[in-house]
């Protein structure tokens, strides 16, 4: 989904929006968000979490939306988890160079997420808690022991990134993770600088390392499943 924050009438910003697919956005939830738009390149909304089952245990079902909804702004937002993610869209290659070893529906794939934008976009980056934009029906969190395997491989691949992310740049970037992020921002918030061939070659070079390896493998020393046992 994409919204538009007009800050003056000539420009239109662009704004990404991603969530879970079991999350529902209040009504006034796309107009909230072209407020945060006007000071934010990236923020994240945590959600409320709503009953699944009505006082005498029936379950909620689409004729019950309207209580969902009412349920959904009375109740207090407490949940600390990551699932609905605005970015502007200028940012998106190199958000995706970040995340690239990691698949959806697994941990820690919305920590690792918010890691990303909030290295890419720094100061501009902001998590928004205790609104009510954005609701859950029911409280379930977790759940992911049936296939422990992905879950291994998602925690691998988070913690690649880190070193992962900025080797694509030049060797003054190649060990500072912080420094990469920042050329990055800097490069994607201006990349219609004609002026500034730096920012212009750094997009180029994300979309070309996208192409050519748009996902990292998980098999890497180190990332076998089972893990392999601890010789002390």
């Amino acid at each position: 989904e994409t919204i538009k924050e007009k800050s003056n009438i000539s420009y239109q910003r662009i704004m990404l929006v991603y969530t879970n697919t079991d999350i529902a956005v209040q009504k006034n939830f796309y107009s909230m968000l072209q407020q945060y738009a006007t000071t934010s390149e990236a923020f994240i909304i945590n959600r409320v979490e709503t009953p699944d089952k009505d006082a005498r245990g029936r379950s909620y079902g689409v004729a019950d939306l309207q209580t969902l909804y009412k349920l959904g702004k009375e109740r207090p937002q407490l949940h600390a988890g990551y699932d609905c993610f605005v970015w502007d869209r200028r940012l998106t290659p190199f958000l995706r160079l970040y995340v690239r070893g990691l698949f959806v529906g697994y941990p820690p794939v919305g920590k690792h997420l918010k890691d990303a934008m909030n290295c890419i976009s720094g100061k501009h980056f902001r998590e928004i808690r205790g609104k009510k934009y954005t609701f859950h029906v029911g409280d379930r969190n977790g759940g992911w022991s049936q296939f422990p395997e992905f879950e291994h491989y998602n925690r691998k691949a988070a913690k690649r990134a880190e070193a992962d992310f900025p080797s694509i740049f030049s060797s003054s970037f190649r060990r500072n993770r912080i420094a990469a992020c920042n050329a990055a921002r800097e490069a994607a918030m201006n990349d219609d600088d004609n002026q500034n061939n730096n920012n212009n070659n750094l997009v180029c070079l994300a979309h070309e390392e996208l192409r050519l390896r748009s996902f990292l493998r998980w098999d890497q020393p180190g990332s076998e499943w089972p893990p392999k046992p601890v010789v002390k």
